[in-house]
């Protein structure tokens, strides 16, 4: 389990927009159970509500508040899955540390190139909620709409 600190995990957020004023609602994660690329925007199109949004983001995959809740654990649909880190199975590899040592479960942060491609994906479609990503074996992301 990788721990890091609260300021750390901003740090890799706000990577991946280098040389921008941080988009706060494109700065994305990423469910280990399903692969899911998700951030704020993703939310808000899934109709989610703001304060449901702070408190779920990077613990609870967007499936859960889409048509992808059916979807079982670990299972690749691009949409999301009921995953959450406050279940049973625990998938996730971070740890997020607050200031005042609080230990908190965390989605990873989306790779810089996953992030992009959302926030591309959400500018170019306004239906669109998510992507889901794959590396090929030259390490290159292919994304698929969800």
């Amino acid at each position: 389990m990788k721990k890091i600190t609260y300021k750390d995990f901003a740090r890799l957020l706000c990577d991946q927009f280098p040389g921008e004023d941080t988009p706060e609602q494109h700065l994305a994660v990423v469910c280990p159970s399903c692969g899911t690329v998700q951030s704020e925007t993703s939310f808000t199109r899934a109709e989610v509500d703001e304060e449901t949004i702070y408190r779920v983001l990077g613990f609870s995959c967007i499936g859960r508040y889409t048509d992808a809740i059916e979807a079982q654990v670990g299972e690749k649909t691009g949409r999301g899955c009921s995953y959450t880190l406050g279940g049973l199975f625990k998938l996730h590899t971070l740890v997020v540390v607050k200031e005042d040592g609080e230990e908190r479960p965390s989605f990873e942060p989306a790779a810089p190139a996953q992030a992009q491609e959302l926030r591309l994906l959400h500018q170019r479609d306004p239906d669109a909620i998510t992507i889901r990503s794959r590396r090929s074996p030259d390490g290159r992301f292919f994304f698929s709409k969800a």
